[in-house]
């Protein structure tokens, strides 16, 4: 190649007849030297003539010594720079490769929040809030929380999200430059030296540049994104707090600032990408790191609160139920379902399916019906129907047709229980499907609709019977005022009915309000 470029170079020389040498006007120096390395038939005139630019202005930079203008080899100058980068920040990389940031990200914002926010944080933590609740009714408490979490996101004022934000990016650049593969580049210059082997300097080879570009691209990118970095010193606080060894000292690492400042401008690595890659337009762009943890944080307290209050109102509720279950049967109760019950429902749940959504409520409203629409209050409006003597006739008719119909929701329930038999098909097709260890997404999709249907049935039997038990829980809170009542609008001879009765008409009356309140009260807990 040296034979080539010394021909070339006598072409632009010629013999005058006093015997004088002179250069005659042609192509430059640094044309000439990229002609001869890539052959004028690979490199177009244009091309040639900008990576002739690249070329010179590389030359007069710094570093000028790092690849060599005619074989555009690196020299082990360039391989020194990156071993010394090395030497100073591998226990950085052994840091980052041993700490997970992505999952460490709250212990930055916990480090850099405020000490009200520290304080809320306990006030919304779990025990904190279970305590209180205890206490506390649960709309105030939801009150209480929602103030502490308004006042929790104001503490993060925009300084504060933009310092956090920019600390977490600062160390992703940080771990980004620290763990590039510099041993696996510096092996391409020293195939004998030996990972993180810092006790001698080994000896350094020249190298191709074509093999390096990619590295040195690679490389660039991240440099560039540590010179956009405005606060280093936090960063570098935060990683040496971690452990309770110094993992870089500020000095050495404003050194390494320096140092990549001085490669930036000019663009060394860009110029020697350009040149190795003979493409004069190769540009590196700066790795890019944009994360808002402050948002991430605030959304999973957020999400965390919202879980620990649904969780406090699931327990309230359940004790709720619970205390009414208890006032509505104090003697117990005994569900005579037999298939619409819960044992099925954990191997739906294996399945992924709901189950039997409405057990509980189902079997309450089932044995409410049984103890009082077909016998109190039936009874009770037979009675007035018989031996009352009507001043409303409309008013004692629609309460007749009103115990019918509650009485018809009780069938119903009975009904849909029945079809859920395992010896009936939609009852043999849930038991045959749930005996299945293998399931196909059709046959999944079938079942739930039906599972849907069954429970969207009994939500509608629910809803019916609740609202008619608004009805007709008006209507005996009417005869029960008109009992007492003087003169009376509904029946004129309360007191021959009273007569006749076993027991109290007034308390009878009372006895039903009073479980009608109930029972709406009991199915209130779990229609929506």
């Amino acid at each position: 190649m040296s034979h080539n470029f010394d021909m070339a170079n006598a072409e632009n020389m010629r013999e005058y007849d006093n015997g004088e040498s002179k250069k005659l006007s042609g192509p430059s120096f640094w044309s000439t030297v990229l002609d001869v390395l890539f052959g004028a038939d690979k490199v177009d005139k244009k091309t040639k003539v900008e990576l002739s630019d690249v070329a010179k202005a590389l030359s007069k930079s710094d570093f000028g010594g790092y690849v060599n203008s005619f074989t555009l080899k690196a020299s082990p100058e360039f391989a020194r720079f990156f071993y010394d980068i090395y030497e100073k920040i591998h226990t950085v990389q052994l840091f980052f490769n041993k700490f997970p940031l992505e999952k460490s990200y709250q212990k930055i914002v916990d480090k850099m929040m405020s000490e009200r926010q520290r304080k809320i944080l306990e006030e919304l933590s779990e025990d904190s809030l279970f305590e209180k609740a205890h206490n506390t009714k649960y709309a105030d408490l939801s009150k209480e929380v929602k103030a502490l979490v308004s006042e929790f996101h104001k503490e993060f004022s925009g300084e504060r999200a933009v310092n956090i934000n920019g600390l977490y990016n600062a160390l992703c650049v940080l771990r980004s430059f620290c763990t590039f593969d510099y041993y696996a580049l510096l092996k391409k210059f020293a195939p004998d030296f030996r990972e993180m082997d810092f006790s001698k300097k080994p000896h350094f080879f020249r190298v191709w540049g074509i093999y390096l570009t990619e590295s040195i691209a690679d490389f660039d990118s991240r440099q560039k994104a540590v010179l956009n970095v405005k606060d280093w010193d936090s960063a570098i606080d935060f990683i040496n707090s971690a452990t309770d060894v110094k993992i870089i000292d500020h000095a050495v690492w404003n050194k390494i600032i320096l140092l990549l400042t001085a490669h930036a401008q000019p663009p060394v690595f860009e110029y020697i990408c350009k040149l190795t890659s003979k493409n004069p337009a190769f540009s590196v762009k700066s790795s890019d790191f944009n994360n808002k943890i402050v948002e991430k944080y605030v959304k999973e307290v957020d999400e965390r609160t919202v879980a620990q209050m649904q969780g406090i109102y699931e327990a309230q509720r359940i004790a709720v139920i619970r205390t009414d279950v208890k006032r509505m049967f104090p003697n117990g109760f005994q569900s005579t379902l037999r298939n619409y019950v819960p044992d099925l429902n954990e191997l739906f749940k294996q399945k992924s399916l709901d189950g039997y959504t409405y057990c509980d409520p189902l079997s309450y409203l089932e044995v409410f019906l049984q103890k009082y629409a077909l016998e109190d209050m039936s009874a009770i409006s037979a009675e007035l129907n018989v031996y009352g003597k009507s001043i409303d006739k409309e008013f004692i008719s629609d309460l007749l047709n009103g115990c019918k119909k509650l009485c018809d929701y009780e069938s119903k329930i009975t009904e849909l229980d029945g079809r859920l038999n395992p010896q009936l098909a939609q009852g043999y097709r849930f038991h045959s499907f749930l005996s299945q260890k293998l399931v196909k997404e059709s046959e999944l999709k079938a079942v739930k609709t039906q599972l849907d249907l069954v429970n969207a049935e009994a939500m509608k039997i629910m809803k019916g019977a609740q609202a008619l038990l608004v009805e007709l829980g008006a209507m005996f809170q009417r005869l029960q005022k008109d009992c007492r009542n003087d003169p009376h609008s509904i029946i004129s001879n309360w007191n021959e009915i009273e007569n006749r009765s076993q027991s109290s008409i007034y308390e009878r009356l009372g006895r039903i309000c009073e479980a009608i309140s109930r029972m709406q009260k009991l199915l209130g807990n779990f229609i929506s």
